[in-house]
C-alpha cells in the first residue's frame, strides 16, 4: 500500500478507536429521566426540560476534523505565536455557507501529506530565532482592477500598485521585491518603488524572459503604524497598441523582515529549564502540558510514557534538547488526537443518548466561541466536572464571550453567514466604479463584522439587526454612504436615522453579489432568501441567459429584461419569488452606494414583494420581514449549524424551538441565543449508539 494512503488510514483508524465506549440517558418506568444513574443531570438543565424528554432524538455524532481556520487558531494559541501553517491547505468545502460542517471535513492523502509537512515546518519555526517582524504582503488581496490583474498569487501591474502594511513597533526593515517581465517590439519594462511617498528604488530595468524572479531590495527605518509601498510600471505600452506590441511587468512577491532577532516563547521556556534544579523534569512538564492542551484532555499513562520514550530516543541518538522537543511537537500536532475532535460520553458503560463528558464540552465550547482549543481554565473546569453544573457552565459561557478571542467567533461567523469571502474576490469595473479601492473593500467588511459584534454586548434583540439604528464607519465608508464623516481612519460606531447599518443595506454583501459593472437583482434576491429567510432557491435549470440589448437598441432596466424569467415555465416558479426581492435593492448600486437612477439612466423602481407581501422600497421590505418569524428563525438556524458543526435537519426542529423559547425569556439577545444553544441537548448530548 502507498505510504501516504496508509498514513491517512492510520489517522482515521486512530480516531475511530480512540473514543470511550458509548453511553446513554436512562429513564424510569414512568418515562422520567433517571437522575440517580445519570451524573450531571436532573433539576434545571437550562433547556426547558427537553433533555428529560424520552422522545428526544439526535443525529449521529460525527468525528470532526479541524478546518483551516481552527487549525491555524489552535496552533497560534498552542505556541503563543501568530502562525498561519494552513495557508497552503486546500480550501475547506462549504455547506450552506459554512466550512465547519463535520461530515464534509474528510482527509485525503494529499491533505495528510500537507499536514505532515506543516508539522515538520512548525517544529522548526516555533524554536528558531527569527526576525521580530516578518511581512509577506498579499498582492492579490490588495490589488484591484485599476492596478492590474491577478496571476495566481502574483500581480500583473498596469500602472501603480499601492501596498499597505502595519508595524506593531518601530523597526529597521529590509525588503525584497521579486519581478518578472516580458516585451515584444516594445521598451523593456522599468519599475520605480516608493515608500510612504519617498523613492527607495529608482527607475530600474527588469530583465525579460527570466525563469526566476529578479529581486530588488531596499532598507528603511520605519515607525510604528501604517505604511505604503507603491510599485510603479513606468513605461507600459498603450494597451490599445497592436497585439504584437506589448510589455508586461509582473510582481511575484514583496517581503520584509526586521533586523531585531528574537526567541520564540517555546524556546524561552525550554531555555529557562536549564536554570532549574531538575532540568529534565521541567522539560517533561513542558512537553506533557503541550500535549494536554493540544489533545484537549489529560494524558493517559501510556501517552506520557510514549512521549517520554520519544524524547529520550532523540537525546540517546545524540540529538539536542531542541531536537527532542521538535520531535515531540511534530508527533503531537500530526496526531489524530490534535487534528480531529471526538465525542466521548459522561459515563463509559452505557449506549444511546448520553451527556458528553467535560472535555468534549470544553472543546465544543472553545471551537464554537473561540475557533480554537480550550484554555487552561476551561480544561480545569472540565476536570472538576463544573461543565455538568448549569450554573457553572453559564459562568464559563459569560467568561468566554468576554474574552478577546470571542471576536474570532463574530468575525468568522459573519464572514461565512454573509458570504463576505466573496467580497475579497470581487473586482468591480474601475471605469464604472472609479472610487472603489481596497480601503473601501476593507471598510465594507469591517462594517458587517463590527455591527454583528456589537450585538454580542449590547443586549439588543437579534432581530434588530434589521434596524439597528447605528453602524460602524470610518471617513472612507461615510463618504461612500453619503454620511457625516466621524473624523477617523478607524471604524467608529455612529448613529443613523435611516436604514444604514441594517443587515439588508450593508454594502459588503451588496457588492459581493453584484456584477463587475452593475447590480444583479437575481443574486441579491437569492442572497436574501438563503441568508435572511433560510429558504435557498434551488439550482437554476440549464437555460440560455437573458440576452443583452443589441447595438442600436434602447437599454433596458433589469426589471424589463428579467420579465423574460416569468415567461418561462421552468424559471417562473423561482423567479416570481427571487426577482421581486432583488428589485427592492435597486436603490443601491453595484458597490452599495445609494442611487436614484440605474445604469440605463432610468429612475430606479424599488417596488417588490417578499413573503407574499408587496412593499414600496427597502424600508417596506424590512417592515414585512420584521412582522414575521422567518428572520428570527433563520439566524438561529445559522448559529445552530455553526455551533454544532452539522447541517440543520428535521431532527433538530424540536431542539431549535426550545432554544428560541429559552432565548426569548432574555429578549433574543445574541449572548442569550448562544447560551441556549450550548445548554441544548444538541450541544451537551450525543447519540453514541449511532456514532460514526
Amino acid at each position: 500500500m502507498h505510504f501516504k494512503l496508509l498514513l491517512s488510514l492510520v489517522l482515521i483508524l486512530e480516531v475511530s478507536c480512540s473514543g470511550s465506549r458509548p453511553g446513554r440517558v436512562s429513564f424510569d418506568k414512568n418515562g422520567a429521566q433517571d437522575t440517580k444513574n445519570n451524573p450531571g443531570t436532573g433539576g434545571d438543565q437550562g433547556d426547558g426540560g427537553l433533555s428529560n424528554d424520552p422522545s428526544l432524538k439526535l443525529d449521529a455524532s460525527v468525528v470532526h476534523r479541524l478546518n483551516r481556520t481552527e487549525y491555524n487558531n489552535a496552533i497560534s494559541d498552542l505556541f503563543d505565536m501568530p502562525l498561519n501553517p494552513a495557508k497552503e491547505f486546500p480550501e475547506d468545502p462549504k455547506t450552506h455557507g459554512f466550512d465547519n460542517i463535520a461530515e464534509n471535513l474528510s482527509i485525503t492523502t494529499s491533505l495528510a501529506d500537507q499536514l505532515n509537512q506543516a508539522s515538520e515546518k512548525l517544529a522548526k519555526d516555533i524554536l528558531n530565532e527569527h526576525p521580530r517582524t516578518n511581512l509577506d504582503i498579499n498582492l492579490v488581496a490588495q490589488g484591484n482592477a485599476g492596478s492590474g490583474t491577478a496571476m495566481g498569487q502574483s500581480w500583473d501591474i498596469v500602472s501603480n500598485l499601492p501596498l499597505k502594511f502595519t508595524l506593531a513597533q518601530d523597526e529597521e526593515m529590509s525588503f525584497e521585491l521579486g519581478f518578472q517581465a516580458s516585451a515584444s517590439s516594445a521598451p523593456v519594462p522599468k519599475t520605480k518603488v516608493t515608500l510612504d511617498g519617498k523613492e527607495v528604488i529608482p527607475s530600474t530595468t527588469i530583465k525579460i524572459a527570466q525563469a526566476e524572479s529578479q529581486v530588488l531590495t531596499f532598507k528603511a527605518g520605519l515607525g510604528k503604524g501604517e505604511h505604503t509601498i507603491n510599485v510603479a510600471f513606468d513605461n507600459r505600452v498603450n494597451p490599445n497598441a497592436p497585439m504584437n506590441i506589448f510589455n508586461t511587468l509582473v510582481l511575484n512577491f514583496v517581503r520584509g523582515t526586521s533586523g531585531e532577532i528574537v526567541m520564540t516563547p517555546a524556546a524561552k521556556n525550554l531555555a529557562a529549564c536549564k536554570s532549574m534544579p531538575e532540568p529534565a523534569k521541567c522539560q517533561q512538564e513542558i512537553y506533557q502540558s503541550l500535549a494536554k492542551r493540544a489533545w484537549r484532555r489529560p494524558l493517559t499513562a501510556d501517552e506520557k510514557s510514549q512521549l517520554d520514550t520519544l524524547w529520550k530516543s532523540v537525546v540517546t541518538a545524540k540529538g539536542s534538547d531542541l531536537d527532542a522537543f521538535k520531535a515531540i511537537v511534530q508527533a503531537v500536532t500530526f496526531s489524530s488526537k490534535f487534528l480531529f475532535r471526538t465525542t466521548n460520553p459522561l459515563e463509559s458503560d452505557k449506549d444511546g443518548i448520553s451527556y458528553v463528558d467535560g472535555y468534549t464540552m470544553a472543546s465544543r465550547m472553545s471551537f464554537f466561541l473561540w475557533g480554537s482549543i480550550p484554555d487552561d481554565e476551561l480544561l480545569e473546569a472540565a476536570e472538576k466536572k463544573d461543565l455538568s453544573d448549569v450554573t457553572k457552565l453559564r459562568a464559563q459561557i459569560t467568561r468566554m464571550l468576554a474574552d478577546p478571542k470571542s471576536k474570532r467567533f463574530t468575525s468568522n461567523f459573519t464572514t461565512l453567514w454573509m458570504k463576505l469571502y466573496e467580497l475579497d474576490k470581487k473586482v468591480p469595473d474601475a471605469k464604472v466604479f472609479k472610487d472603489f479601492d481596497n480601503d473601501l473593500r476593507a471598510s465594507l467588511s469591517q462594517e458587517s463584522q463590527l455591527v454583528f459584534n456589537d450585538f454580542l454586548t449590547n443586549g439588543k434583540p437579534i432581530t434588530d439587526l434589521l434596524t439597528p439604528g447605528f453602524t460602524f464607519a470610518n471617513d472612507r465608508l461615510a463618504k461612500h454612504y453619503g454620511m457625516k464623516a466621524p473624523g477617523s481612519k478607524d471604524s467608529k460606531k455612529v448613529m443613523t436615522s435611516d436604514n444604514r447599518g441594517s443587515i439588508l443595506t450593508q454594502g459588503s454583501w451588496l457588492t459581493a453579489t453584484s456584477l463587475p459593472g452593475d447590480t444583479m437583482p437575481v443574486r441579491r434576491g437569492a442572497w436574501v432568501m438563503d441568508n435572511i429567510l433560510c429558504t435557498p432557491p434551488p439550482a437554476a435549470p440549464s437555460v440560455p441567459p437573458i440576452a443583452t440589448p443589441k447595438d442600436g437598441e434602447a437599454p433596458k432596466s433589469f426589471r424589463e429584461r428579467f420579465a423574460k424569467h416569468v415567461e418561462s415555465p421552468s424559471c417562473s416558479g423561482c423567479h416570481n419569488i427571487i426577482d421581486p426581492i432583488g428589485f427592492g435593492m435597486e436603490a443601491f448600486d453595484g458597490i452599495g452606494a445609494l442611487r436614484s437612477v440605474d445604469s440605463t439612466g432610468k429612475p430606479v423602481d424599488v417596488k417588490g414583494k417578499i413573503l407574499g407581501t408587496d412593499f414600496e422600497d427597502v424600508d417596506g421590505m424590512i417592515k414585512v420581514i420584521q412582522q414575521k418569524p422567518n428572520f428570527r428563525n433563520c439566524i438561529n438556524e445559522k448559529l445552530y449549524s455553526y455551533a454544532t458543526g452539522k447541517n440543520f435537519s428535521a431532527a433538530d426542529k424540536i431542539i431549535m424551538d426550545s432554544i428560541i423559547t429559552q432565548a426569548e425569556t432574555k429578549g433574543l439577545a445574541l449572548d442569550a441565543i448562544i447560551e441556549s444553544i450550548i445548554l441544548s441537548p444538541a450541544f451537551r448530548m450525543a447519540d453514541f449508539k449511532e456514532s460514526l
